[in-house]
């Protein structure tokens, strides 16, 4: 099995210290520096974490992030994304060169913050539950259910099911409304992470600067007494973080790449303004609107938008170079969307 490096994060000091610790099957973790910025990385073997046993990839990835607890311990540090590795040492150099001004801009605005959890639930939901159904709505429909038809019988009790899952949505929103707006002001940003049981109120992360961390855990306090012991709040972390800023690393597949460069009809050397120029051309030709009945030509169009898109996210400065030695040397640190933003 092939040797490789698994990387943990982007570390920020100042100063440079000797640092080390315990990583995934207790592989020394190390620092690699180049500025005041450096990279956490083990030597690892490489593994195809998605094909692994629930069960052994559940322990990797506690391993991993307990390694990033550690590192947190002594520094700020901005994870990568769990299982992300390269097998050739030298992609550090590039790493760095492609990131470096990034992640330093980035360690600017997140060196003093931390990520808080805050799961709400309702302290007895089966009391919620039991008030929802006591709601003169949810009887009186239960009254028209037994004065159906047999066969209307279990239409009817999917559509109650509904009306109820409906009603325990709304009282969620209220308290979750109140839970957010409270909070709001103490936190620099807000995510919503997915409920995964039905007495779960609503699930945040929260981005806050290190020195109000008292200050929000004196807010859920008071939201504590507030709610008169009705909700249940668990705080967890602090965390680095990783709902807010998880970096991923980015490649390209030369065969998609280079049918990319077919498709705009680019030279294996090519300028931005040969690009760009190529593309104009090629999009005027295979418009839609150029006969609207022709579906060769939308899927033409999409092909050629798909391409140039690609090789604009690949090109580096005012061009780029397609060879397979340039595209396999590739690469890009990148955020990881983020799909869960709170709307205020």
């Amino acid at each position: 099995m092939n040797k490789g490096q698994y990387l943990y994060g982007f570390v920020f000091s100042e100063s440079r210290q000797n640092f080390t610790c315990k990583g995934l099957d207790d592989q020394d973790v190390y620092l690699k520096t180049n500025g005041d910025l450096s990279l956490a990385v083990s030597d690892f073997k490489m593994i195809d974490f998605s094909t692994l046993p629930q069960k052994v990839l559940l322990q990797y990835l506690k391993q991993h992030h307990d390694t990033i607890g550690k590192i947190m311990e002594k520094f700020c540090i901005i994870p990568f994304k769990f299982g992300t590795m390269i097998e050739d040492p030298d992609q550090i150099i590039k790493i760095f060169k492609s990131s470096y001004d990034q992640i330093r801009k980035k360690f600017s605005m997140l060196q003093n913050m931390i990520e808080l959890d805050v799961i709400a639930s309702f302290n007895d939901f089966s009391q919620v539950f039991n008030e929802i159904e006591g709601l003169d709505a949810v009887k009186q429909f239960k009254q028209e259910i037994q004065s159906r038809p047999k066969p209307d019988v279990y239409e009817a009790q999917i559509k109650l099911g509904k009306m109820v899952n409906s009603l325990l949505d709304e009282r969620r929103n209220y308290y979750k409304k109140i839970i957010y707006n409270r909070l709001s002001d103490s936190s620099a940003d807000i995510l919503t992470n997915e409920i995964t049981q039905d007495s779960m109120i609503a699930s945040l992360a929260f981005l806050i600067n290190k020195k109000d961390h008292q200050t929000f855990e004196k807010i859920i306090e008071d939201l504590d007494r507030c709610f008169e012991g009705k909700i249940n709040f668990k705080i967890v972390g602090p965390f680095p973080f990783y709902s807010f800023y998880t970096l991923d690393l980015h490649k390209r597949d030369f065969k998609a790449l280079d049918f990319a460069r077919r498709t705009l009809n680019l030279p294996e050397k090519a300028s931005l303004s040969e690009i760009n120029a190529s593309y104009k051309e090629q999009s005027k030709v295979c418009h839609p609107d150029n006969d609207a009945q022709n579906k060769n030509l939308a899927r033409r169009f999409e092909e050629l938008n798909k391409s140039y898109q690609m090789v604009m996210e690949y090109m580096n400065g005012n061009g780029c170079s397609f060879s397979k030695e340039d595209v396999d040397n590739w690469i890009r640190v990148k955020p990881v969307e983020r799909e869960n933003a709170v709307v205020a």
